[in-house]
């Protein structure tokens, strides 16, 4: 569930670049990003993010001097837990350490996406920081998640990502050490 539902807001919002800015979805999925940094704290939390989903608040509060790739994961992470619906009252949810996994595998496939990894024929950890400049952990946990791919089981994926991410994917296949960037 996470996997495809990460995937689908590529199609949902006509994502192009696989370089996501999560601050971005969020946004667009009518959640604030606030920074701890700009509520004027004197004691930062030892969270890198947390999604806080009440009516009144619908916001991610973030340290933004998280390294950069972590931030992105994290981020993407918290964007996990409000697509999956993990607070919603109404759902039944899973127990905390299963929403968390979830969570994990939602923001993985998000950032450094099976089908475009598949498509650029990427297979190692350091190829995969570099495409998609996520931390060698994600990339890490996104080549094993690998194994399980398919793209004879998802061709509506492959086929999908081939036409939203042209450009990325042809600008990939020749890209090794080069890495591009965006500001959080």
């Amino acid at each position: 569930m996470a996997t495809g539902l990460a995937w689908s807001m590529y199609s949902r919002y006509e994502l192009t670049d696989a370089l996501v800015d999560p601050k971005r979805l969020l946004r667009l999925e009518g959640v604030d990003c606030v920074s701890y940094q700009t509520m004027g704290l004197d004691d930062l939390p030892r969270a890198d993010a947390y999604y806080d989903p009440r009516p009144d608040i619908n916001a991610v509060f973030y340290n933004e001097d998280a390294q950069f790739e972590r931030l992105r994961f994290t981020l993407a992470h918290e964007l996990g837990h409000k697509v999956l619906g993990h607070h919603d009252i109404y759902a039944v949810t899973l127990p905390r350490i299963e929403q968390e996994r979830e969570a994990n595998a939602f923001a993985a496939e998000l950032l450094a996406p099976s089908p475009l990894i598949h498509l650029i024929g990427i297979t190692s950890v350091d190829e995969i920081c570099a495409a998609f400049d996520v931390s060698q952990l994600c990339a890490e946990a996104v080549l094993k998640r690998m194994y399980f791919f398919s793209p004879e089981r998802w061709p509506h994926h492959v086929d999908m990502f081939r036409q939203l991410c042209p450009g990325f994917i042809e600008a990939r296949k020749n890209l090794h050490d080069k890495r591009l960037r965006y500001s959080i």
